[in-house]
């Protein structure tokens, strides 16, 4: 599933999204995807220039799911460390802590993407194999 967002409303779209095609997983499951999601999409609208690209990816029978933003930035994201008084810089190292695993492709003349991926537990194995 790929999804072009803008703007402010973009995070709480992805969160739908997200939550739609997720929907016969685990709640818990659910929240941790929902939150590395919209930490991707957040840090796209603000620092993307403009247009961010969401593409879902999800094998409900493996339980993986894979997440990309797409921006048009050519500015990484930073592992920040911020002390307790600070607002912002949270957000990778929440994706850090919680993915299975995450990356950035990228830069290059397009922009770049900031990816993870989340195992998630066996709450779908009735539904049909296949991506999304």
């Amino acid at each position: 599933m790929i999804c072009h967002l803008r703007e402010m409303e973009a995070p709480r779209t992805a969160r739908a999204l997200l939550r739609e095609a997720l929907a016969e997983e685990q709640p818990e499951a659910i929240e941790v995807a929902v939150l590395l999601t919209s930490e991707l999409v957040a840090n796209a609208v603000v620092h993307g220039q403009g247009e961010a690209v969401l593409e879902i990816t999800y094998a409900p029978a493996r339980g993986l799911l894979r997440v990309r933003v797409s921006d048009h930035s050519h500015e990484v994201p930073v592992l920040r460390q911020p002390s307790l008084s600070q607002e912002h810089g949270r957000g990778i190292a929440i994706v850090e802590h919680f993915s299975s695993c995450w990356g950035i492709d990228g830069p290059d003349e397009d922009g770049k993407c900031v990816w993870f991926e989340l195992q998630l537990p066996r709450g779908a194995e009735h539904a049909p194999e296949g991506w999304i």
